[in-house]
Protein backbone atom coordinates (compact mmCIF):
# COMPACT_ATOMS: atom_id res chain seq x y z
CA UNK A 1 0.00 0.00 0.00
CA UNK A 2 2.59 2.74 -1.24
CA UNK A 3 -0.22 5.52 -0.64
CA UNK A 4 -0.42 4.79 2.70
CA UNK A 5 3.20 5.51 3.86
CA UNK A 6 2.60 9.66 3.74
CA UNK A 7 -0.79 8.98 5.94
CA UNK A 8 0.73 6.44 7.91
CA UNK A 9 3.74 9.47 8.42
CA UNK A 10 1.61 11.91 9.81
CA UNK A 11 -1.29 9.47 10.99
CA UNK A 12 0.11 6.40 12.12
CA UNK A 13 0.15 7.28 15.93
CA UNK A 14 -3.54 7.39 15.32
CA UNK A 15 -5.59 4.81 16.89
CA UNK A 16 -8.38 3.12 14.41
CA UNK A 17 -11.32 0.61 14.74
CA UNK A 18 -10.51 -2.72 12.99
CA UNK A 19 -12.16 -6.03 12.48
CA UNK A 20 -10.34 -8.73 13.17
CA UNK A 21 -10.98 -12.26 13.86
CA UNK A 22 -13.17 -12.53 10.60
CA UNK A 23 -12.62 -16.29 9.73
CA UNK A 24 -13.99 -17.96 12.26
CA UNK A 25 -17.43 -16.53 11.78
CA UNK A 26 -19.63 -17.01 8.88
CA UNK A 27 -21.68 -14.12 10.29
CA UNK A 28 -18.91 -11.27 10.33
CA UNK A 29 -20.40 -8.68 9.13
CA UNK A 30 -23.62 -8.96 10.77
CA UNK A 31 -21.92 -9.68 13.91
CA UNK A 32 -18.79 -7.15 13.37
CA UNK A 33 -19.23 -5.07 16.12
CA UNK A 34 -17.98 -8.20 18.40
CA UNK A 35 -14.98 -8.19 15.75
CA UNK A 36 -13.75 -4.81 16.56
CA UNK A 37 -10.60 -4.00 17.80
CA UNK A 38 -8.37 -0.96 18.10
CA UNK A 39 -4.85 -0.51 16.96
CA UNK A 40 -2.59 1.98 15.72
CA UNK A 41 -2.98 2.74 12.32
CA UNK A 42 0.87 2.17 11.31
CA UNK A 43 0.38 -1.43 12.88
CA UNK A 44 -2.41 -1.86 11.03
CA UNK A 45 -0.67 -1.09 7.40
CA UNK A 46 2.35 -2.97 8.31
CA UNK A 47 0.11 -6.01 9.35
CA UNK A 48 -2.00 -5.96 5.94
CA UNK A 49 0.56 -4.22 3.27
CA UNK A 50 2.32 -8.15 2.36
CA UNK A 51 -0.86 -10.32 3.19
CA UNK A 52 -3.90 -12.20 1.44
CA UNK A 53 -6.56 -12.57 4.10
CA UNK A 54 -9.98 -11.90 4.92
CA UNK A 55 -9.55 -12.18 8.07
CA UNK A 56 -8.87 -8.38 9.08
CA UNK A 57 -10.33 -5.43 7.30
CA UNK A 58 -11.01 -1.66 8.19
CA UNK A 59 -14.07 -0.95 6.93
CA UNK A 60 -16.95 1.17 7.02
CA UNK A 61 -18.21 1.34 10.30
CA UNK A 62 -14.79 1.96 11.63
CA UNK A 63 -15.78 6.05 11.64
CA UNK A 64 -12.30 7.62 11.16
CA UNK A 65 -12.87 10.50 9.38
CA UNK A 66 -15.06 11.11 12.32
CA UNK A 67 -13.40 9.97 15.56
CA UNK A 68 -9.93 10.49 14.65
CA UNK A 69 -7.28 13.15 12.86
CA UNK A 70 -7.38 11.58 9.72
CA UNK A 71 -10.19 14.09 9.02
CA UNK A 72 -7.34 16.80 8.18
CA UNK A 73 -7.65 14.41 4.74
CA UNK A 74 -10.82 16.48 3.93
CA UNK A 75 -8.26 19.95 3.31
CA UNK A 76 -7.13 18.03 0.19
CA UNK A 77 -10.54 16.97 -1.39
CA UNK A 78 -11.31 20.47 -3.28
CA UNK A 79 -14.34 20.90 -4.50
CA UNK A 80 -17.52 18.78 -4.63
CA UNK A 81 -19.72 18.25 -7.55
CA UNK A 82 -23.45 19.75 -7.36
CA UNK A 83 -24.90 16.89 -6.67
CA UNK A 84 -22.65 16.18 -3.14
CA UNK A 85 -23.28 18.25 0.16
CA UNK A 86 -20.34 20.02 1.36
CA UNK A 87 -21.04 18.07 4.39
CA UNK A 88 -18.33 14.74 5.08
CA UNK A 89 -17.64 13.94 8.39
CA UNK A 90 -19.86 10.84 9.09
CA UNK A 91 -21.00 10.04 5.68
CA UNK A 92 -17.96 9.73 4.06
CA UNK A 93 -16.40 6.37 5.12
CA UNK A 94 -13.11 4.65 4.59
CA UNK A 95 -12.21 1.15 3.94
CA UNK A 96 -8.70 0.00 4.15
CA UNK A 97 -7.66 -3.81 3.87
CA UNK A 98 -5.39 -6.73 2.15
CA UNK A 99 -5.69 -8.48 -0.97
CA UNK A 100 -9.02 -10.68 -0.46
CA UNK A 101 -11.31 -8.86 1.98
CA UNK A 102 -14.92 -9.65 1.62
CA UNK A 103 -18.30 -8.06 2.22
CA UNK A 104 -20.86 -10.83 1.56
CA UNK A 105 -24.01 -10.32 -0.54
CA UNK A 106 -25.98 -7.27 1.42
CA UNK A 107 -27.52 -4.33 0.03
CA UNK A 108 -27.52 -0.86 1.51
CA UNK A 109 -30.42 1.28 3.05
CA UNK A 110 -28.62 4.55 0.62
CA UNK A 111 -27.59 5.30 -2.43
CA UNK A 112 -24.05 5.74 -2.69
CA UNK A 113 -21.04 6.85 -4.48
CA UNK A 114 -17.43 4.11 -3.83
CA UNK A 115 -14.50 5.67 -5.04
CA UNK A 116 -11.39 3.23 -5.64
CA UNK A 117 -8.21 5.16 -3.63
CA UNK A 118 -5.69 2.29 -4.10
CA UNK A 119 -6.00 -1.41 -6.22
CA UNK A 120 -9.23 -2.89 -7.55
CA UNK A 121 -12.15 -3.99 -5.96
CA UNK A 122 -15.15 -6.73 -7.98
CA UNK A 123 -18.42 -5.75 -7.31
CA UNK A 124 -21.53 -8.45 -8.02
CA UNK A 125 -24.75 -6.62 -8.24
CA UNK A 126 -28.14 -7.95 -8.38
CA UNK A 127 -30.95 -5.52 -9.58
CA UNK A 128 -33.79 -5.48 -6.25
CA UNK A 129 -36.23 -7.06 -8.66
CA UNK A 130 -34.72 -10.25 -7.65
CA UNK A 131 -35.13 -9.25 -3.64
CA UNK A 132 -37.69 -12.36 -3.02
CA UNK A 133 -34.90 -14.78 -4.81
CA UNK A 134 -32.23 -13.66 -2.97
CA UNK A 135 -32.71 -15.33 -0.01
CA UNK A 136 -32.97 -11.97 2.83
CA UNK A 137 -31.19 -13.06 6.15
CA UNK A 138 -31.06 -10.65 8.66
CA UNK A 139 -31.51 -6.79 8.31
CA UNK A 140 -30.10 -6.10 4.86
CA UNK A 141 -27.96 -9.39 4.18
CA UNK A 142 -28.74 -11.96 2.43
CA UNK A 143 -28.23 -16.00 3.52
CA UNK A 144 -26.78 -16.96 -0.03
CA UNK A 145 -23.15 -17.13 -0.12
CA UNK A 146 -22.57 -15.42 -3.87
CA UNK A 147 -18.79 -17.11 -4.19
CA UNK A 148 -20.25 -20.55 -3.38
CA UNK A 149 -24.19 -20.56 -3.70
CA UNK A 150 -25.59 -23.56 -2.47
CA UNK A 151 -28.77 -24.48 -5.08
CA UNK A 152 -30.07 -27.33 -3.00
CA UNK A 153 -30.76 -24.76 0.10
CA UNK A 154 -31.58 -21.61 -1.67
CA UNK A 155 -32.83 -23.03 -5.15
CA UNK A 156 -34.45 -19.92 -6.37
CA UNK A 157 -30.95 -18.15 -6.41
CA UNK A 158 -30.28 -20.06 -9.88
CA UNK A 159 -33.00 -17.21 -11.50
CA UNK A 160 -30.97 -14.78 -11.04
CA UNK A 161 -28.84 -12.63 -12.80
CA UNK A 162 -25.67 -11.16 -11.22
CA UNK A 163 -23.67 -8.52 -12.66
CA UNK A 164 -20.10 -8.11 -12.48
CA UNK A 165 -17.83 -5.22 -12.63
CA UNK A 166 -14.14 -4.68 -11.50
CA UNK A 167 -13.98 -0.96 -10.29
CA UNK A 168 -10.14 -0.01 -10.71
CA UNK A 169 -7.48 2.37 -9.29
CA UNK A 170 -9.35 5.78 -9.77
CA UNK A 171 -12.80 5.40 -10.84
CA UNK A 172 -16.03 5.84 -8.89
CA UNK A 173 -19.07 3.66 -9.09
CA UNK A 174 -22.42 4.77 -8.30
CA UNK A 175 -24.35 2.55 -6.20
CA UNK A 176 -28.29 2.81 -6.70
CA UNK A 177 -30.25 2.50 -2.88
CA UNK A 178 -31.23 -1.62 -2.80
CA UNK A 179 -29.37 -3.03 -5.17
CA UNK A 180 -27.78 -5.76 -3.83
CA UNK A 181 -24.21 -6.47 -4.23
CA UNK A 182 -21.15 -8.34 -2.84
CA UNK A 183 -17.47 -7.15 -2.80
CA UNK A 184 -14.39 -8.77 -2.96
CA UNK A 185 -10.67 -6.72 -3.24
CA UNK A 186 -8.38 -8.14 -6.22
CA UNK A 187 -5.32 -6.11 -4.62
CA UNK A 188 -4.68 -4.48 -1.63
CA UNK A 189 -7.43 -1.60 -1.13
CA UNK A 190 -8.23 1.93 -0.30
CA UNK A 191 -11.81 2.86 -0.69
CA UNK A 192 -13.86 5.97 -0.23
CA UNK A 193 -17.62 5.50 0.48
CA UNK A 194 -20.23 8.53 0.75
CA UNK A 195 -23.87 9.14 0.63
CA UNK A 196 -23.81 12.75 1.29
CA UNK A 197 -26.14 13.52 -1.94
CA UNK A 198 -28.46 16.76 -2.03
CA UNK A 199 -30.96 14.99 -2.94
CA UNK A 200 -33.00 12.79 -0.52
CA UNK A 201 -31.33 9.63 -0.42
CA UNK A 202 -33.02 6.12 1.73
CA UNK A 203 -34.95 3.27 0.94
Amino acid sequence: LPICFPVTIKFGDETVSVQTNRNKDPEYEINSVSHKENMLLKDYINQIKNTESNDTYMTANNHAFKNTRLKELFEDVGDLPPYLSKDKIGVWHLWVGPKGTVTPLHHDENALLHIQIKGSKRWKLISPFYSHKVYNHRAVFSQVDIYNPDYQKFPEFKDVDILEVVVEEGETMFLPVGWWHAVDSLEPSISISMVNFTFPNSD
